[in-house]
């Protein structure tokens, strides 16, 4: 189709379509046009239908622990399960116990109702045995039929045997008064006695032996000082004094005894010093008996002249040369006794009978003259003693009659306690009166 363009005089444009011909041979294709922009995007069309499940993909890591969950309800109580193979046996004997205790053997409830509330252990035989009885070279034989209505009593037989002291130790306060108690039998003998003063009964001693803090025995010699006159020998070193020295200055001599013998012709240094390093102002175990003899006092000098050379054994152990320097106290060490609390030279009035003896104990005696109803200074334990039959000797002995290796004498219901009620007086010399 062809157009023609006409402009007509008025300005006016007018287009005149011609009549079409007949429609041509088609031209050749030709060349492709740019492509156009993309459309507007249609509506969504309809879901169709799910396809078949993919194949699974790979597990993915571990996430975060999630919180604990509340508890569950208990479930119930299972079967019991058969009971196990029985173990080993265990030791006898052993027993744990705080080292605070110390060393030393648990006890059972038999010891301990034996003891009660006293200090000494089976003093009326409840134990059935001679456990803790006085005992040594002589030792006793339970008895349970002659007893004063005790469970048991201690029989001693024979000849004396010397002081037999208890097992163990008590420990005391040294600054109290004690109760002493026992009963003592003497077996009657059949024959005629009365040549005898006294006939078949002997002499009996019973007390206490004193320990310090170790547990060594404390003897009158650790502390009586010998008094000349009444006055008292302790004085201090007026020279220096040395092992192997022959003489010994003090800063006064008056009370010294210028006799001599074994007794009364020793010294004693205040010196000692126990485990603990404490040193004790009137007991030592630093002291040698007859170390002069009569005549070796000078009370003018105050110089004793010695029978030997001074003991090595006495030297200080503080200085390399064993001297003791002025100013050390020293003192003419005494004789030796033992203290009978109890009873000393006891003779029963009547043999085949019961008697119930009592006395007292306590206060710490520092004169010098070893008060029997004081403790020693230095005391820490005690045991009870006796000396059975003190004057029964093969053969006789100063009047007293020999009656047999088998003459019994019997103790029991022995005691050691308290006395509250008690009150000790100070004596200017040192020594304490008991007033119970």
């Amino acid at each position: 189709m062809s157009i023609e363009v006409i402009i007509n005089p008025g300005g006016v444009t007018e287009t005149i379509l011609g009549v079409p011909g007949p429609q041509g041979p088609a031209g050749p294709k030709g060349d492709q046009g740019d492509q156009g922009p993309q459309g507007v995007a249609g509506p969504q069309g309809a879901i169709g239908p799910q396809g078949l499940q993919g194949a699974a993909g790979l597990t993915g890591s571990v996430g975060p622990q999630g919180d604990q969950g509340p508890a569950g309800i208990q479930g119930p109580q299972g079967d019991t399960g058969p009971q196990g193979t029985q173990g080993p046996p265990g030791q006898d004997g052993i027993m744990s116990l705080p080292t605070e205790f110390g060393t030393g053997d648990p006890v059972n409830i038999d010891y301990v109702t034996a003891k009660g509330a006293d200090l000494f252990t089976n003093g009326t035989g409840l134990l059935g045995n001679t456990y803790n009885a006085p005992t040594g070279p002589k030792a006793p034989v339970f008895d349970s039929v002659v007893t004063p209505n005790l469970p048991g009593a201690f029989r001693y037989d024979g000849y004396a045997g010397g002081s037999l002291p208890s097992t163990e130790f008590m420990a005391v306060d040294p600054n109290a008064i004690y109760r002493l108690r026992a009963y003592i039998r003497q077996e009657g003998l059949a024959g005629d006695w009365s040549a005898y003063a006294y006939e078949e009964r002997h002499r009996q001693y019973m007390g206490l032996k004193c320990y310090d803090i170790d547990k060594n025995e404390i003897i009158s010699d650790n502390h009586k000082r010998y008094h000349d006159g009444g006055t008292d020998s302790l004085t201090t070193l007026a020279a220096p004094l040395t092992p192997g020295d022959t003489t010994i200055t003090v800063a006064d001599a008056t009370g010294w005894n210028n006799s001599g013998g074994t007794s009364h012709a020793g010294v004693i240094i205040f010196e000692y010093k126990n485990s603990l390093g404490v040193k004790y102002d009137d007991y030592s175990r630093i002291y040698q008996r007859a170390l002069w003899d009569a005549g070796g006092v000078n009370k003018t000098t105050n110089v004793i002249t010695l029978n030997q050379g001074f003991p090595s054994a006495l030297g200080n152990p503080d200085d390399a040369n064993g001297t003791w320097p002025v100013g050390t106290k020293i003192a003419n060490q005494s004789a030796f006794a033992l203290k009978y609390g109890l009873f000393a030279a006891l003779i029963v009035p009547a043999v085949d009978t019961w008697y119930r003896t009592t006395n007292f104990m306590g206060g710490i005696d520092r004169s010098g003259t070893d008060v029997q109803s004081n403790f020693p200074p230095g005391t820490a334990f005690v045991k009870m003693f006796i000396g059975p039959n003190d004057t029964n000797v093969s053969g006789g002995s100063g009047g007293w009659p020999d009656t047999g290796a088998d003459h019994s004498v019997w103790i029991a219901g022995l005691s050691v306690v308290p006395e509250p009620q008690g009150v000790l007086v100070a004596e200017a010399n040192g020594s304490k009166t008991l007033k119970v």
